[in-house]
């Protein structure tokens, strides 16, 4: 009877060695995985932001800012990854533009190859506050648009297929005051890791 006992405890003691055995090699695949994706880091996504210089809208004006994913669907030598597009305006200190409601006005939104989308906002939509300067009779805005690739787009297409066009438009007529179709003020492109 103690011989059974002992050969008991014997083959407890094994297979709880091996179990321990077997959860030690399973922790050492996983750190030596995770230290291969760390190595191994997804590529990198491009970043690029245009921000324009400021424009002053008044009452029965509307600005609206357009973006276009210019590149081809139809193309199979380019990526048909979308472009994630934010669009935004800040007022004269930088600030974020926010609505009547305390909400700010945006838009986030992806673009296919040969989608378009925009964001208007008008004088009466703006909530009022000294930075934006709607004392006056008019209001100070800047638009800024922010596009990110989830890679980068082949060397022979532009670095940001994601063009972005301001107007500003007469609220009873629709007939555009002012375009601005040229390169913005500001253009910045920077490298955004995916990790």
């Amino acid at each position: 009877m103690k011989k059974e006992r002992k050969m008991n405890k014997r083959r407890i003691l094994s297979k709880v060695c091996i179990a321990i055995s077997l959860v030690a090699l399973a922790s050492t695949a996983a750190v030596w995985q995770m230290r291969r994706v760390q190595a191994n880091p997804l590529p990198t996504a491009v970043e690029s932001q245009t921000s324009f210089g400021i424009f002053g809208i008044a009452l029965g004006q509307t600005m609206r800012v357009s973006v276009a994913n210019t590149l081809t669907p139809t193309d199979v030598n380019i990526p048909p990854d979308p472009c994630r597009v934010l669009i935004n305006f800040r007022d004269m200190n930088g600030d974020l533009i926010h609505n009547r409601a305390g909400q700010v006005v945006f838009r986030d939104v992806l673009l296919s190859p040969g989608q378009s989308a925009f964001l208007d906002v008008g004088f009466l939509t703006i909530a009022p506050s000294p930075s934006t300067n709607a004392g006056a009779g008019r209001i100070q805005i800047r638009p800024v648009v922010t596009s990110q690739l989830s890679a980068p787009p082949d060397p022979e297409t532009p670095p940001d297929p994601c063009v972005p066009v301001v107007e500003v438009f007469n609220d009873l007529t629709g007939r555009t005051d002012f375009g601005v179709f040229g390169p913005p003020a500001v253009r910045s492109t920077t490298s955004v890791s995916t990790n």
